[in-house]
């Protein structure tokens, strides 16, 4: 049986070629493995920078290389562990090199806190831009600032998840957290998110709430693209931010 015309290395045959083989044939043996070896390992032969720390600042990364990279070729692969969270239209630099913009997976510019410091991210370079693969997986959760007499829930022994939010992959914005104490009125703002963590429309999600720490009842958080975070038919005794989850501007 012959594995000459495998694609594959899985389909390579460990016990060809024969002794009996005639040595002519041995080319054709070379020719197979070089073709196998390209199927199966399509991207070898991209360059690849491996697994550098950030300098510079949150929108200005720098990374220093060894050996130094030359230029900028498409396809060149950057693996590399940011020192800071980034902020608007972050760029990477290589060495010497200019700075390059930085745009999430779907191609846009990224935002604040969308690479996150001490994440691993790998990235490509593509026509002037470092494209991400991925972004984080997990959020990098911030405290909620809440406004109108509004604070973290503490009642019935405590243990309550503290009021937050954050940024997981691909720029989508969750919030978490119990509430409590604050102004009930129709439109109450509840607490302000800062710049990149607006919808680009204005977006409802129900929650829930209790006038008494005994019954519940079904009310509404409005999130502006103003960045202001609403409250509607809503109760104070305490008040539910959990699953609240949405996409950023993009």
């Amino acid at each position: 049986m012959s594995d000459l015309g495998a694609d594959y290395v899985s389909e390579l045959i460990s016990s060809t070629p024969t002794g009996s083989d005639l040595a002519s044939s041995a080319d054709d043996h070379l020719r197979t493995i070089k073709r196998t070896l390209q199927n199966t390992f399509r991207n070898a032969g991209r360059p690849t920078v491996m697994g550098a720390d950030t300098t510079g600042t949150s929108t200005a990364y720098q990374i220093n290389c060894n050996p130094p990279v030359t230029e900028y070729v498409d396809g060149l692969i950057v693996r590399f562990r940011p020192h800071v969270d980034c902020d608007n239209g972050a760029t990477l630099a290589l060495d010497s090199l200019p700075p390059i913009p930085i745009v999430r997976p779907n191609g846009v510019t990224i935002t604040h806190k969308d690479l996150i410091a001490g994440h691993g991210y790998e990235c490509v370079y593509l026509s002037g831009y470092f494209q991400m693969f991925q972004l984080a997986g997990d959020p990098a959760w911030s405290p909620l600032t809440l406004q109108n007499g509004w604070t973290a829930y503490t009642g019935s022994g405590g243990g309550w998840t503290t009021p937050a939010y954050g940024k997981s992959a691909g720029s989508i914005i969750l919030m978490k957290g119990i509430i409590a104490g604050g102004t009930t009125t129709y439109g109450t703002t509840i607490t302000t998110l800062p710049e990149g963590y607006r919808p680009k429309t204005k977006s409802i999600f129900p929650v829930m709430s209790s006038p008494d720490g005994n019954t519940m009842q079904l009310g509404a958080v409005h999130i502006l693209p103003t960045c202001e975070v609403q409250i509607y038919n809503c109760h104070n005794y305490y008040l539910s931010l959990e699953n609240i989850i949405f996409y950023s501007e993009q």
